[in-house]
């Protein structure tokens, strides 16, 4: 037996060496899957005086760690040693006055909270460890899973330190009785803090007490300074299942100050928050969009905030307060943009122009263009498009100074695709006077002809039935002023676009 024990360890060992990973040291105690009845392959720390103590248990943490640590427990365990506590002991010779315990998971935890469950049931009947204090601790997904495991089972633990993860906010009130103590960077690229905000706000809406410390800090890595520093796990080993200890720091009180409402064309504000520490002093602000259009901001780590170049639209904004110690907290402001009051300086609806067979012009120079086909706007902003569908219909409106024009009639440009654009011409083009219509064809039913100006400002409109329409008809402009017009002609559901130019 003694002879099978040292072959496995051997070969254990060596296919460990060959994965790449790092060995692990004596302190370190490797635990595949299989050679337990544990349901994890789990790496095992025991402190200096387990096998000597005679009297009482030990304080258990179960470590959960990240989604580049996932694996098959076996060849692949050593993963787990590359952050976090058991990182520590590995590699910085920490010694801690608990058992730890770091099991691998083969996906992600908030899938396999019964799992961790049964780890532990495991670690209570195998280890001398204490039931009213064992305590749960994760980073990234490890994070999550520690968030799901105390929600999922809150009366199996004494408290539990997330640390940059996300949680079940759906189910706030599990956690009302459960010593909670959260880390995040504020500038997180992989998990925003706004994740671990959420949580703690729903979990104060229930009632719920739980800490947050925000690092003024950029990165993901919000867990090797929590590790390391010793009021975290002095706080943590102070909680007993049923009888928590408050922290002695007292964290800091945060108000972003009133909502605010402002009309464009006013495009800046600034916020102001109020803080206050009573056992210590605000050691930085930071400040953080949560939702909305674009913007500017500037001096987002002092208590004013400068918010410009807005548009219309809604914003919620984050403050958050860290004080000299661990404490942060935080408050929600709400900024609505309305748009410019245009009054009588609203543009004029455009009009369609059809340039060609393939594009689409508007007849009104704006500086913004917002192009719509069959309802839908078109990311596209400019004073032509060309057409992607000749059976949709499209419509356009333009901004001016702010203010946007209603939405143009609908211009389908299939109906200048058939033969009525060759049946029907306008003659001369140019002229100084009158314009006619010449008709190839007279079996062409009723017809409406409007002519426009270029701002779609409709100046005549003439209907003719069937036995009004000869082949040659005249459009009196003698009275127009000099300029390009558009002569929309419908025959049906068909239309023919033309222009025409006075002189």
């Amino acid at each position: 037996m003694k002879i099978s024990c040292y072959l496995f360890c051997i070969l254990f060992l060596s296919i460990y060496t060959d994965s790449n990973a790092q060995s692990p040291s004596e302190r370190n105690n490797p635990k595949p899957l299989g050679t337990t009845s544990a349901p994890l392959g789990f790496f095992e720390y025991l402190p200096a005086d387990y096998a000597t103590k005679t009297s009482g248990n030990f304080p258990l943490v179960i470590f959960l760690h990240g989604l580049g640590e996932l694996g098959n427990g076996t060849s692949e365990l050593g993963k787990v040693l590359a952050q976090g506590a058991p990182r520590m002991v590995e590699y910085e010779d920490k010694d801690f006055p608990f058992v730890l315990l770091t099991p691998q998971a083969p996906r992600e935890w908030y899938y396999i909270t019964p799992t961790i469950n049964d780890f532990i049931e495991f670690a209570k009947t195998s280890y001398k460890v204490d039931p009213d204090r064992i305590y749960v601790t994760g980073l990234s997904m490890g994070g999550s899973g520690t968030w799901f495991y105390g929600g999922d089972f809150s009366k199996q633990v004494a408290a539990i330190v997330p640390i940059c993860g996300q949680g079940e906010f759906w189910n706030p009130c599990n956690y009302t009785n459960v010593p909670i103590w959260v880390f995040h960077n504020a500038e997180d690229d992989r998990v925003p803090v706004e994740r671990s905000i959420q949580m703690v706000d729903t979990i104060r809406s229930c009632g719920g007490s739980p800490y947050i410390t925000i690092y003024k800090a950029k990165g993901h890595d919000a867990w090797t300074r929590t590790y390391k520093d010793q009021r975290m796990w002095d706080w943590l080993l102070s909680q007993k299942k049923g009888a928590p200890v408050p922290l002695a720091n007292k964290f800091p009180t945060v108000d972003g100050g009133k909502d605010q409402t402002i009309q464009l064309p006013l495009d800046s504000i600034t916020f102001t928050a109020t803080a206050t520490d009573v056992d210590g002093k605000i050691s930085a602000y930071i400040w953080k969009k949560l939702s909305g259009p674009g913007l500017t901001m500037n001096n987002v780590y002092s208590s004013s905030v400068k918010l410009s170049n807005l548009v219309a639209g809604n914003y919620k904004f984050l403050v958050i307060a860290k004080d000299d110690k661990l404490g942060s907290n935080f408050d929600e402001v709400l900024l609505t943009v309305k748009p410019k009051d245009c009054g009588q300086s609203k543009p004029e609806t455009p009009l369609i122009l059809f340039d060609g067979t393939d594009i689409l012009e508007s007849s009104v120079e704006a500086e913004n263009y917002h192009w719509f086909s069959n309802n839908k706007e078109i990311n596209a902003n400019s004073k032509q498009i060309k057409i992607t569908d000749l059976n949709a219909g499209y419509s356009l409106s333009v901004e001016i100074n702010g203010c946007i024009s209603n939405l143009s009639s609908t211009f389908i440009p299939s109906g200048t695709e058939d033969e009525l654009a060759d049946e029907i011409q306008i003659y001369p083009n140019p002229s100084s006077q009158s314009f006619f219509l010449k008709l190839s064809a007279l079996n062409l039913g009723g017809m409406v002809v409007t002519a426009m100006d270029l701002t779609g400002k409709i100046l005549k409109t003439k209907r003719f039935s069937p036995s009004q329409i000869s082949k040659k008809m005249e459009i009196d402009f003698h009275d127009t002023p000099k300029g390009i017009y558009i002569i929309k002609i419908w025959i049906g559901n068909r239309v023919v676009v033309k222009r025409i130019e006075k002189i």
